[in-house]
């Protein structure tokens, strides 16, 4: 026995030294193997068209010398490789400027690289193309570097498990759950496994937003408000008011080297586990059963929405905060308990629910708040003689997420933005559903929402779905004709939940459809507002497939005590061959039809169209204005150097006039811009310029350097400490009873 633990221990320390010594090949690799550079003139044959040149496996940044004389010019990296053509973004040429500066992966050597120019007018004389300079980078090493490490790490918990025996402290049960929740998350899938990025609508906001993170984290930001990478350098504070607490992650993959892509897929993918992992908790808690909670988790993580939500409108915030939705249901359920230990895990759901909701995505927290007020309402006994507690959860809640509310509120009240202006009941009421759509089991419709008067034609696939509508439909039957012996079985409380899920289900359904009065409900003071801000109706349709998903794990479980365990086994395949069927064929469309993108990074981005409708905007702001990013002296002021250093300007200037002056920095004129002077530190006045464009204001005679830069209020700097500081104390408080329990 002891020469057998000695071999193990041989191999361990073999396989450790294999490891190390590989991880340290690749930094060296990394950081000190030479890079391929090449400057390419007119004279000595560009790489541009027919003319081709090779290149090695890589990262590359391709600097791009030109001159366009009217809009509308691209360019595109190229390479013929082993696989076909390999195409990277296409990038606009903007006519204000004569340079630019372009990421490019290449995974296998190339005989046949060239740079191709385009237009979008045939009137338009092609770009002129004068130089390419083609500079390695680091990035595909260090990509590879952290790849590796995590194969490392994978196979030794694999080792570690097999050691330890871990896996066979689970029951069969237990391991057909794991297998089953593995098939869901890669149906779910299925679409991240090829090698470009298909999406509509949203992708590039919120890709936008992935690459303003990671560009701010290398900047040295922490955490990142003002995103500079927007408006073609001018800065959108979309990190202030929108949650992207979870978005640190596929940002910080971008810094370790992945392409911006491939750091979106990771992220999808590690959402479709959260998501089929909270489903699967709430269900098989909320119903007692482990496999109902494998039937909800499919109903969930599989529904018509959700998989929407992911592939066509790319809501990054929305299917974000869905993943959580189920932990606030499951912890209101559970704060109704009289056992004290459900309440104690009832809060911790409700305080991570909320929590991971709101720092995603504002309009799901409020949807979820709603909602969470009728489950009250619902069971307002049980939940009254707890009443403390659920207020005590509000509050840890509250001081968790200063950091984020804390400089959401200071800009809703104190910046000027187009936010504060929409009439959001009208648009409600044009954007509701159908009933006829609610039944949808297929997609064949378009992918974009279309107005009431046009019909479901070309309509997205905003459905429920057939599975939960016959959930619905079947706990119906269960509660007319069998509702004493379910009551008689599982108690009334249990009864009373099922009742209180169907309602706030059908709530939502009847909310997101047409006829319901959202115009006459927006023009209510105060309350009016607060419930019509969600934009479109359908929205609803969120609360409608988690609350149907919870619901579907109790009517099956419910065909155990009115019908033989053959028929709920029935039933329950039933259901997931139509779970499977519709979400597989609505994937499939989306893949035959959606146009295939590279994404390196967000060169191929427009950035200032990528606002969409610009809500977070001054409302003087012209983005028109914005392709010029140039500075602009006032009367008297001379200009003589400028440079960008992690997202700040640093620019020495002269007030020659007798008299104050200005200059125009390009910044949108946010609050939290600031302008000092380096020698002395002093503070200089800033203002709101013509477009709102931010103006720094020069006293008569002044000269000395000047570094403007985005600086967050004390303000916020406090609330971050508090949450912090409250986020610490939970912990400690967790660790403190586990410490105690595990004595006892």
């Amino acid at each position: 026995m002891e020469d057998v633990k000695m071999k193990k221990r041989w191999i361990f320390m073999a396989l450790l030294a294999v490891e190390v010594l590989l991880l340290i090949f690749m930094a060296h690799k990394c950081l000190f193997d030479e890079r391929y550079i090449g400057t390419y003139q007119e004279s000595d044959g560009l790489p541009v068209g027919e003319t081709k040149i090779p290149l090695p496996r890589g990262s590359y940044l391709i600097t791009v010398d030109y001159t366009a004389a009217e809009d509308f010019a691209y360019c595109q990296m190229v390479a013929e490789t082993s696989h076909g053509r390999y195409q990277g973004e296409e990038v606009e040429l903007l006519r204000e400027k004569n340079q630019r500066t372009v990421e490019f992966y290449l995974n296998e050597p190339t005989e046949q690289f060239s740079v191709e120019p385009a237009s979008y007018i045939q009137e338009v004389p092609s770009v002129h193309i004068s130089s390419v300079t083609i500079a390695e980078t680091r990035r595909m090493d260090m990509r590879d570097g952290f790849l590796l490490f995590c194969l490392f790490l994978l196979l030794d918990l694999v080792l570690l498990a097999r050691e330890k025996r871990i896996l066979e402290r689970f029951d069969a049960e237990q391991k057909q759950i794991a297998f089953g929740l593995f098939l869901i998350v890669l149906f779910a899938s299925v679409p991240l496994f090829v090698n470009y990025l298909a999406g509509e609508q949203d992708l590039e906001f919120h890709l936008m937003r992935i690459e303003g993170l990671a560009q701010g984290l290398a900047a040295g930001q922490f955490p990142v408000r003002m995103q500079q990478n927007w408006l073609n350098g001018y800065g959108y504070p979309v990190s202030v008011m929108y949650g992207d607490l979870l978005l640190y992650f596929p940002a910080v993959l971008r810094l370790a080297g992945f392409m911006l892509q491939d750091a979106y897929k990771v992220y999808v993918f590690f959402i479709q586990m959260v998501t089929a992992g909270t489903s699967y908790y709430a269900v098989s808690r909320m119903t007692g059963s482990r496999k109902t909670g494998l039937l909800g988790a499919g109903l969930y993580t599989l529904s018509l929405y959700r998989i929407l939500n992911v592939y066509y409108r790319c809501a990054v915030g929305e299917y974000t905060a869905m993943a959580f939705l189920p932990l606030i249901f499951a912890g209101l359920s559970f704060l109704a308990d009289e056992e004290a230990a459900k309440r104690r895990r009832g809060v911790c759901c409700l305080i991570v629910g909320y929590t991971a909701i709101l720092q995603s995505h504002c309009l799901s927290f409020e949807m979820a708040i709603l909602f969470s007020g009728v489950y009250v309402l619902f069971h307002a006994k049980k939940i009254w003689k707890h009443l403390r507690l659920l207020i005590g959860t509000a509050v840890v809640t509250i001081l968790l997420n200063l950091n984020f509310l804390v400089p959401l509120v200071d800009y809703m009240l104190h910046q000027d933005m187009l936010v504060s202006d929409v009439a959001y009941g009208k648009t409600m009421q044009e954007q509701g559903l159908f009933v006829a759509q609610l039944f949808q089991g297929f997609h064949y419709g378009g992918t974009h929402s279309q107005p009431l008067y046009v019909g479901t034609g070309g309509d997205m696939s905003l459905t429920m779905g057939l599975p939960l509508m016959l959930v619905l439909f079947l706990f119906l039957w269960e509660a007319l004709f069998y509702r004493t012996r379910i009551k008689e079985q599982y108690g009334t409380a249990d009864w009373r939940e099922q009742c209180g899920l169907a309602v706030i289900m059908c709530l939502s359904l009847v909310m997101s459809c047409w006829f319901f009065p959202w115009e006459a409900v927006g023009r209510i003071p105060v309350i009016g507002r607060a419930l019509t801000t969600f934009q479109f109706a359908w929205r609803f349709l969120m609360i409608g497939t988690v609350s149907g998903a919870l619901l579907g794990g109790y009517a099956i479980r419910n065909l155990g005590t009115i019908s033989s365990a053959e028929w709920k086994r029935i039933a329950a395949v039933t259901f997931g061959v139509l779970i499977l069927v519709g979400s597989s064929q609505m994937t499939a469309k989306l893949m035959s039809t959606l146009p295939a993108k590279i994404v390196t990074g967000t060169d191929g981005i427009h950035t200032i169209e990528a606002v969409i409708n610009g809500e977070y905007l001054p409302e003087a702001a012209d983005k028109g204005r914005m392709a010029d990013n140039q500075f602009y002296p006032g009367e008297g002021v001379s200009l003589q150097s400028v440079t960008m250093d992690d997202g700040r300007y640093i620019f020495y200037v002269e007030n020659q006039s007798g008299a104050e002056s200005q200059i125009v920095v390009p910044y949108l004129a946010y609050k939290g811009y600031v302008a000092i002077d380096r020698a002395s530190g002093t503070e200089l006045a800033t203002k709101q310029g013509d477009h709102a464009i931010l103006a720094v204001v020069l006293p008569p005679g002044y000269q000395g350097e000047i570094e403007v830069y985005f600086r967050e209020p004390l303000l916020w700097r406090l609330a971050e400490i508090v949450s912090l500081l409250t986020l610490l104390v939970l912990i400690g408080v967790i660790v403190k009873k586990r410490r105690y329990k595990n004595k006892l």
